[in-house]
């Protein structure tokens, strides 16, 4: 899940997440793992993408780029 901001808390979670920063420009400031009932802030980021642990991680400093898709049902 991706979301705006550059904290995310892990209350009523039971798994912890990894969660990557990413900044204004795209690029990867931050990886840390969320453990339940912690708390993550990365200073810089603008935006914080949440996956599970066992997900393959795009390293630190790389350039990630978005694509908005919409599905019709």
């Amino acid at each position: 899940m991706l979301i705006p901001g550059r904290s995310v808390h892990g209350m009523g979670m039971t798994e912890p997440l990894t969660v990557i920063g990413i900044d204004p420009g795209g690029r990867v400031v931050g990886i840390r793992r969320l453990h339940p009932g912690g708390v993550v802030l990365m200073l810089g980021a603008r935006w914080l993408l949440e996956q599970p642990v066992a997900g393959s991680v795009p390293g630190h400093g790389e350039v990630l780029s978005m694509v908005n898709s919409c599905l019709d049902t």
